[in-house]
């Protein structure tokens, strides 16, 4: 179908030079293509800039230098990079000539995402400032040392086989003391030994024959995407008919309206499968330092995947 389509447009535009482009109609375009070309002015009219007001909400798309050098009043090289594309920024100088920004600054505030304003051929930067807040560490152990007097770090990564991998350091030696590979048998079949420190069976589990009964997340996962599947493709296939010509009112019909729900279920039940994986990951986390007496817990930045492509970021990391 696309090749017919193709070939039937080169051969519509054959029939048009053909039957139109003719010497004479050729001469009268032109002129008239000059004569407008002499009275652009008053054809055309100046282009006006209506106000435009943009708020930053994150700093993926905003960075700021805001120097505060009191010693030096002449100094207001305050510099903001903006970008309409993640992660490359365009840098602009901010004029500050009675040096208010340096003046909040020294009085306690700090500043705050701004609002740019275009107006009249010009980038207003609207900035906001709020007093600074006494910071507090909360992450601080009671003992940094766990019972043999080793200062010990965890690391978490995101896992392409796992949901996470946990590394347990020796911050002194930097050696390796211990690593796990949390998956979902492990969050839901199994659960951490505080004297051993290693995952064991729950009792619960047992079968009549003495045998563990493992359950299997990962099916359930992807037998409700192929539900999902299915159910669009209905949908999908009940609006081309609507397209068609085929039915009418396709939105009041009973048809449409219970596989659209039956959509909306689904995803909501993939939604809590993936909330209890997250709680249930975070218990582990929260135990397997406690048993260590952790110091340091250190994750992974996946902050790039946000707004990048899923070719860059992988299909994985774009799906959870």
């Amino acid at each position: 179908m696309d090749y017919m389509a193709r070939r039937l447009q080169y051969k519509v535009r054959e029939l048009l030079k053909e039957h139109f482009l003719t010497p004479t109609f050729m001469k009268l375009t032109i002129a008239q293509l000059e004569q407008v070309q002499e009275h652009v002015p008053d054809v055309v009219k100046v282009p006006h800039h209506r106000t435009l007001s943009i708020s930053i909400i994150n700093r993926d798309v905003y960075r700021e230098a805001l120097y505060s050098d009191l010693n030096d009043p002449e100094n207001d090289s305050h510099v903001i990079q903006l970008g309409l594309v993640s992660r490359k920024f365009s840098s602009m100088r901010v004029k500050d000539d009675r040096h208010r920004i340096n003046s909040m600054k020294a009085h306690g505030f700090e500043p705050l995402l701004p609002r740019i304003t275009l107006k009249d051929r010009k980038l207003l930067l609207h900035l906001p400032f709020q007093q600074e807040k006494e910071k507090r560490d909360h992450s601080k152990p009671t003992s940094s040392k766990n019972a043999n007097g080793v200062k010990v770090g965890m690391g978490i990564d995101l896992g392409l086989k796992h949901l996470a991998t946990i590394s347990i350091w020796d911050e002194k030696n930097k050696k390796e003391m211990a690593r796990y590979f949390i998956s979902p048998r492990q969050l839901l079949d199994m659960v951490l030994d505080e004297t051993t420190g290693k995952f064991r069976y729950q009792d619960r589990l047992k079968g009549d024959q003495n045998v563990y009964i493992h359950s299997n997340i990962k099916s359930t996962l992807i037998r409700l995407r192929q539900q999902i599947s299915e159910l669009q493709r209905r949908k999908n296939e009940y609006e081309q008919r609507y397209v068609e010509g085929t039915i009418k009112k396709y939105k009041v019909r009973l048809k449409w309206n219970v596989i659209r729900r039956q959509v909306s279920q689904c995803w909501a039940r993939v939604y809590r499968i993936n909330l209890q994986l997250v709680n249930h990951l975070n218990n582990c986390i929260m135990k397997i330092a406690r048993f260590w007496n952790v110091s340091t817990i250190k994750v992974e930045d996946l902050r790039f995947s946000t707004h990048s492509r899923k070719q860059d970021a992988g299909l994985f990391i774009a799906f959870w």
